[in-house]
This record gives C-alpha cells, structure tokens and sequence, in this order.
C-alpha cells in the first residue's frame, strides 16, 4: 500500500497518516514497524528492488550458456520499461525523485554481483580482460542507468542517442574486450 501511495501520490507528498489511513490500521501499528517514514521508504525501495530483480533473475540466470550470451540475456532482462511503463511515469515525478535515486542506486548495488559473475566467467573464457569484475560492473550499471534515465536529467533524444552508440566500445574498453565485441549485445 504504501508503495502505491508513494508512487501515485509521489512520496514527498505522502504523509505516514495517509499510510495508516490507507491500511486502516492504527497508526502504532505502522511505527511498531517502521520508526519513521525514511524507515517505511527503505521497506518500500527494497519490496521493488527484490520485485525487479526477481524477474532479472528468472530470465537471465541458471542458463548454461556463453558469457556474452548471458551478457545479452542480463541486458534484455534488466530492461523493465515496457513491464512497469506506470511505475516508471510516476518515478520520474519530481516529488518522487528520492524514491527514485533510492531505487537506482540499491539496484545497481544488487545488480552488480550478478553482472560481475558474468564478466568473470568471460575472463574465463577469454573474451575479457578486466582485473576487476565487480568494479567494471558497478560502473557500467551506475553509467547506464543514470545517463540514460530521463527522470534523473531531462536528455534529448539526440544525447540518448549518442550515449547508447558509445555504450558498446565504453563497455568494450572497460572489460578490456576486444573492439567490436558488444557492440551486438547492447
């Protein structure tokens, strides 16, 4: 419930009385659990952490498969906007934004492991380079997500453009592949 009201009515706009009152509960009930509303934001931004990563998981894990083929199916899997085009119209609300910086930056710390073992195993396998899996995935994450996301800055289409046509040799030269590589991935 609270995540509705968080994203319907933008969290800076959602007082804990309208939680209660939305739960019909009493409101010791709601600060029994949650000492304040920063406390309830942090319940909510983990519930939809754990909600996307759930289907980022489902669809791009637990596949016995090259690393670049996981790679794509991280990628494919990571993008969400066609899945929650509602919950992301009302995350780029402005009242909304520490929702949304919250949620960006607990999914980048989540996703990074994840993405780390698929660039260690391409070492492995030879197709990457990089001495440091987790960093290079933390900063492809933080890159792509924040300079891509228009409710963070209000690009024009032309400068997404231009970002996601670098994406591919940044990528490239962070996982010290060879030039060309990804360029079919992302």
């Amino acid at each position: 419930m609270a995540q509705k009201l968080f994203l319907e009515k933008e969290y800076e706009s959602t007082s804990l009385n309208d939680v209660v009152a939305a739960l019909g509960v009493a409101k010791g009930t709601v600060y029994h659990y949650f000492a304040s509303k920063e406390a309830l934001l942090d319940a909510v931004v983990e519930n939809m952490t754990e909600q996307y990563l759930s289907k980022v998981r489902s669809k791009a894990l637990g596949m016995k498969a090259t690393s670049l083929e996981k790679l794509q199916a991280l990628i494919k899997a990571m993008n969400v906007s066609s899945d929650w085009k509602h919950t992301l119209e009302n995350l780029h609300r402005s009242g909304n934004m520490g929702l949304h910086l919250r949620l960006l930056a607990l999914s980048v710390k989540k996703l990074a492991p994840l993405l780390a073992e698929i660039i260690e195993q391409g070492c492995e396998e030879g197709v990457f380079t990089t001495k440091h899996p987790l960093a290079a995935a933390e900063f492809y994450l933080a890159g792509a997500q924040y300079l891509s996301d228009r409710g963070i800055y209000p690009w024009s289409d032309d400068e997404l453009k231009r970002r996601a046509n670098a994406f591919p040799s940044l990528f490239d030269q962070l996982l010290g592949a060879s030039p060309g590589t990804l360029k079919s991935i992302l």
